[in-house]
């Protein structure tokens, strides 16, 4: 029940910060080079100002009209390799393309993280903190492959075994 409650409240907030009929999903094919045609210097600005980046705003524009008065058009499926490269010319541009290119465009990763936290914080171990629960899916979220493939060294594995032995003592000492 708190995970569905943390759920419900969760997705509340998110659409309220981020209803789905926001301009920034609508503007999101900007980023597309070949498409820098379609879009306005109103509609940029207005990507500007809903993104955060209004004290750009004026560097940005001039970027973004130097982008257009460029002859080269880029159609490479590979978008995200252009704007990396163009953070040499036009760093400003570039910062708020990379930046409307990490919005989420689907609720698959948030989902799978709520499964792999119902996973870790069951009814045998209840008594999680945030910060070990927010240790324990960094590492599962982070972590390539299978656990049984990773191998660690065993002066690492002494550090963890002491610092649960440590995590252990005192949770028995505050028991009593």
């Amino acid at each position: 029940s708190h995970v569905r409650s943390f759920l419900e409240a969760s997705v509340t907030k998110m659409l309220a910060v981020f209803p789905l009929s926001n301009e920034v999903l609508e503007l999101a094919p900007i980023v597309v080079p070949a498409k820098r045609a379609n879009y306005s210097i109103a509609q940029l600005r207005s990507l500007v100002s809903a993104l955060g980046y209004q004290e750009y705003e004026d560097d940005i524009e001039e970027e973004w009209l130097e982008l257009i008065a460029e002859d080269e058009v880029c159609d490479d499926v590979y978008f995200e390799e252009y704007w990396g490269k163009a953070a040499t010319t036009k760093p400003r541009l570039s910062t708020l393309m990379m930046a409307l290119m990490s919005v989420p465009h689907s609720n698959a990763s948030s989902e799978r993280l709520f499964s792999m936290l119902k996973k870790v914080f069951n009814d045998e171990r209840s008594q999680l903190g945030q910060e070990t629960l927010t240790s324990l899916l960094s590492v599962k979220v982070n972590t390539q492959g299978c656990c049984h493939d990773t191998q660690y060294d065993n002066k690492l594995l002494i550090s963890i075994k002491q610092a649960a032995m440590t995590h252990n003592n005192h949770y028995q000492e505050k028991e009593t």
